[in-house]
């Protein structure tokens, strides 16, 4: 029980400064704790990292400390816990010595990303800098990427258009993030033609990178928004390569809905097949209304082909459903 009695000295401060709450788990269970596997009452995640890391330091387990010191600095970087990690790494890495275990890469990136998004865009470049510094591609790239698209992020759109575009050809997801910040900032200037063209150029680079899909979603609601005629085959393309998505049956039903609009050939079969893809939809019931007077009108054209389509369609939805 020796360890027990070191951790909860460890934590005792702590619980000084804030009152010991009713509930709370003993300070020997924080050891096997992760995010996510506490109850609701326990402490905040940083703090319990933190907490963690320390109790793991002494009880004699400095690579798992580390670990834990590692996710309160870069997955937590707004967190007062974090200011009082950097100590503790350094007393680590003299006690571990070439046993230390680096940060990863994506470790990194992650630090980097939660201050770009809290708005700390000069402490962000540094971070992505060091990265850039330090170590290869891909993680080279998606890091001189994401210093390029910074003034993005502050609201500016030609300044990290320029930037963006200055770096040139990338490969993989950096080539991807680059391309969709390229549509993001087409879109804030207003230039359609160009961001429909760095759409085009993102199919070919990387077409099932969630980059592609974060980019037609973007595409695809600027043309909405202009009615512009595009629209219809980012939505397709959006529900085609990415049927899976949470954002495919938006898109399916968008594409059918603009076919039909514009009395396309084919809006049919494109009603048709939301319906197939998605039966839950909530566009589900407008789907079958509009299929009910597609039938009508191809009857009175006598475009029998329609026709036998779509009574084919409702006759095998109600073998399935019967």
């Amino acid at each position: 029980h020796r360890p027990a009695v070191r951790v909860a000295g460890l934590v005792g401060d702590r619980q000084r400064r804030g009152g010991a709450k009713a509930g709370r788990r003993a300070p020997c269970a924080v050891l096997g704790s992760r995010d996510g596997d506490h109850p609701d009452d326990a402490l905040p995640a940083a703090e319990s990292q933190l907490v963690r890391a320390r109790a793991l330091e002494a009880a004699g387990s400095p690579l798992d400390a580390v670990a834990a010191y590692q996710t309160v600095y870069y997955s937590y970087p707004q967190s007062a816990e974090a200011e009082e990690v950097p100590e503790a790494l350094n007393r680590m890495r003299s006690v571990l010595m070439a046993a230390y275990p680096e940060p990863t890469a994506e470790l990194r990136l992650e630090r980097a990303n939660r201050l770009r998004d809290d708005g700390q865009i000069q402490s962000a470049r540094r971070e992505y800098q060091a990265i850039a510094d330090d170590v290869n591609a891909p993680a080279r790239d998606i890091a001189r990427v994401r210093i390029a698209a910074l003034a993005y992020h502050s609201g500016e759109g030609a300044q990290p258009l320029e930037r963006l575009q200055a770096l040139g050809r990338l490969g993989g997801e950096a080539e991807a993030e680059r391309l969709y910040y390229l549509v993001q900032c087409f879109r804030r200037l207003e230039r359609d033609d160009e961001m429909a063209q760095a759409l085009s150029e993102l199919a070919s680079a990387a077409p099932v990178s969630p980059w592609r899909l974060k980019a037609l979603m973007a595409g695809s609601s600027r043309f909405l928004v202009k009615d512009d005629p595009r629209q219809q085959g980012a939505f397709a393309a959006c529900a085609g390569s990415f049927p899976d998505a949470p954002e495919a049956d938006h898109c399916s039903w968008r594409a059918a809905w603009w076919a039909y609009r514009h009395h396309e050939t084919g809006a049919d079969r494109l009603l048709r097949q939301h319906l197939q893809q998605y039966p839950g939809s909530d566009k589900a019931g407008t789907a079958v209304f509009f299929l009910g007077r597609l039938a009508i009108q191809a009857i009175y054209a006598r475009d029998y082909p329609v026709v036998q389509a779509v009574v084919l369609f409702f006759a095998l939805v109600f073998v399935l459903a019967n």
